[in-house]
């Protein structure tokens, strides 16, 4: 199946997303002063669709991720056929923040947390979740596939933090149908240590 990057651009960047996203960030990191980026702009191919202003007048990158609930796309090659390393482990990104959407949840996380995680933790992850691809097309009608590999968010809070949840959790652990435990949404027997 192949994806409109313009398309995907467009609803990643809705209204109602910026609004959710505003309020989000000045709840979270007290940004007073957001400044959108150009979709396929030289900021948003660097990595930021949103710049914060801090209250001590510092701005601050946020990329903002829409996910399938429960998980977090770790993309490790973009351009497959260029051999582009994907955002999540390219060191040239300068975003400071990434902002993970799902209906009714979300998790801002330090771009250096998740980018170290994903490097160290490559080859487990790709032992134990299967690896996608997708593939887009741009506006001249060139097309590229795109490698993740999607982590359950438990797990990466697990990994970077040595814990499934942080303060509050995301969701109430729920009963695991293979093992008849409870596990934090988004994970599953194996993927809890």
């Amino acid at each position: 199946m192949t994806h409109s990057f313009a398309t995907r651009s467009r609803q990643s960047d809705s209204p109602a997303i910026r609004v959710r996203v505003e309020t989000i960030l000045a709840s979270k990191i007290e940004a007073r002063r957001f400044r959108w980026t150009d979709a396929g702009g030289p900021e948003d191919r660097a990595g930021v669709d949103v710049f914060a202003l801090l209250p001590n007048r510092k701005s601050v990158g946020i990329d903002v991720k829409d996910n399938k609930w429960g998980e977090v796309r770790l993309e490790y090659v973009s351009r497959s056929g260029e051999g582009i390393v994907g955002w999540t482990v390219n060191d040239a990104k300068q975003t400071d923040y990434v902002l993970n959407l799902w209906p009714g949840r979300f998790w801002l996380i330090d771009f250096p947390s998740l980018k170290a995680v994903a490097k160290e933790m490559r080859d487990d992850y790709a032992k134990w979740y299967s690896a996608k691809a997708t593939t887009s097309s741009g506006e001249n009608g060139a097309t590229w596939e795109t490698r993740f590999i999607p982590v359950p968010v438990g797990r990466l809070l697990y990994d970077i933090y040595g814990q499934t949840v942080i303060t509050t959790p995301l969701t109430a652990d729920r009963r695991c149908p293979s093992c008849d435990h409870s596990h934090p949404v988004g994970t599953t027997c194996g993927s809890v240590a």
